[in-house]
């Protein structure tokens, strides 16, 4: 397999993306109309589909934060000190990164950036 389609692997899933996939993401999800959709490139539209990941995940990350705060605001007139909604739970993506995943994050980002742009030469 190569690394073009390592990366384009249905997410907790080890089946690659099929075309078909695609096509229900970027038509069904994204909205494409069909001639937009034919027109992308595989890039463009693995970067619709990646920024359409990220805005999911954080309109889920508000919800949960709003409920904990509402949760948090009826709590307190039941307690004899203040109530912070980080008292309640703390949320895996509030957790600081230790630092050797911070490194190994950024090396990703190095490598995956000198495919792009082929180690600076043009």
């Amino acid at each position: 397999m190569t690394t073009q389609n390592q990366t384009l692997k249905k997410k907790g899933s080890d089946k690659p993306l099929t075309f078909e996939d695609m096509m229900q993401i970027g038509l069904g999800v994204l909205r494409f109309s069909p001639s937009v959709f034919y027109e992308l490139t595989l890039q463009q539209l693995m970067a619709a589909m990646q920024g359409a990941a990220e805005a999911e995940e954080r309109a889920y990350q508000q919800q949960w934060t709003q409920t904990r705060w509402l949760a948090s605001i009826l709590l307190q007139p039941h307690s004899k000190r203040e109530v912070k909604p980080s008292d309640l739970c703390t949320f895996p993506w509030e957790r600081p990164a230790t630092k050797a995943s911070k490194e190994a994050n950024n090396k990703q980002q190095i490598q995956h950036l000198q495919k792009i742009f082929g180690n600076g030469r043009t």
